[in-house]
């Protein structure tokens, strides 16, 4: 009999371990996705402000092409950025679904809104998003220099 309890202690242990450890990575993802967007947004942010500075009426040409030119490559910066933590994101996230599939958990977050958001995102996903608009970006630059503007 004292046998079976302390395998039942054992078994709520490893669960409670589980539990612990999902809920700490649970967290850990959803803090690194917030600072993916900061890090992301401020980047992106300068980028673009950058290139407004460019448009002053009293930078010459070769001044403003030179101040676009740095703030496609902190708009490229902050995209190569945003793939490292996505990248992290997504293997925390396939971790969570992993602990879930294997029934270490009872919880299955990971696999409801897997499952919720390919039946209901007709969207692109972000990361391609970010990279076309680099490259509309990109094509911006070179006509702003064709233009000579």
């Amino acid at each position: 009999m004292s046998m079976n309890t302390g395998k039942l202690q054992n078994d709520n242990n490893i669960e409670d371990h589980d539990r612990s450890l999902y809920l700490t990575l649970y967290q850990a993802d959803l803090t690194h996705t917030t600072i993916k967007w900061t890090v992301t947004s401020f980047f992106m942010g300068i980028s673009f402000a950058l290139l407004g500075f460019s448009f002053q009426s009293n930078l010459p040409f070769t001044s403003a092409f030179a101040v676009r030119i740095i703030a496609l490559t902190i708009y490229w910066f902050a995209y190569i950025l945003y793939l490292h933590y996505y990248a992290y994101n997504l293997f925390l996230r396939n971790y969570l679904t992993s602990m879930e599939t294997s029934n270490r958990v009872h919880f299955d977050i990971q696999q409801k809104t897997q499952i919720s958001y390919r039946r209901k995102s007709k969207l692109p996903p972000v990361k391609r998003l970010l990279l076309f608009f680099g490259m509309i970006y990109c094509i911006g630059i070179v006509l702003l220099l064709l233009m000579k503007l």
